[in-house]
């Protein structure tokens, strides 16, 4: 009897390390998740901050590239000075926008400076022109592009000589003028 009084204790023993055993290996998962997401929350409050010290200088770096534009071929300095700012760029994560003529517009990504009458109703409010590119860093907008924005002319929107004192409003109810409004 005594044997199996032994066995018995033995195996409950065993049983109560066995589940101390997993009640703390769960435990250490739990807190192991856990000081991973505030690593990853404090990574991210940094590179917030490092952005928010960094972006204004980054924006100046690319008001310098606009004004450069595209130098001659025979001017190797300026090419070289705009190669290497773009070079910058790149390395703090900063991207242009990409091709943005065609897109519908959209005031997120995209910075009105003049609406362009068109009379193809597919080019209303899209992008018909890039004035300048916009800039992401990680995936955030630096700065729109700024771009001329198509709009339906007057004589496609009111087709039968309707005008907007019959409900259709452009432009401040003019029915006529330049064809390019500036913002």
């Amino acid at each position: 009897m005594e044997t199996t009084t032994g066995v018995s204790e033995l195996t409950e023993e065993v049983a109560g390390l066995r589940d101390l055993f997993r009640r703390r290996l769960l435990n250490d998962k739990v807190q192991q998740q856990a000081v991973d997401e505030l690593t990853k929350r404090l990574n991210q409050a940094d590179r917030r901050a490092a952005l928010a010290m960094v972006t204004p200088v980054l924006r100046q770096l690319v008001l310098v590239l606009d004004r450069i534009g595209e130098p001659d071929q025979d001017d190797e300095r300026v090419i070289a000075i705009r190669d290497e700012l773009a070079e910058i760029l790149t390395r703090c994560g900063v991207t242009p926008l990409g091709f943005t003529t065609g897109l519908a517009f959209d005031p997120g990504f995209h910075h009105a400076v003049a609406r362009v009458e068109v009379d193809d109703a597919r080019l209303d409010n899209r992008v018909v022109a890039e004035i300048r590119p916009g800039y992401l860093i990680d995936g955030l907008l630096l700065r729109p592009a700024e771009v001329r924005v198509g709009w339906l002319s007057l004589t496609t929107r009111c087709p039968q000589g309707a005008g907007p004192e019959e409900g259709n409003i452009n432009n401040g109810g003019e029915t006529d003028g330049a064809r390019t409004e500036v913002f």
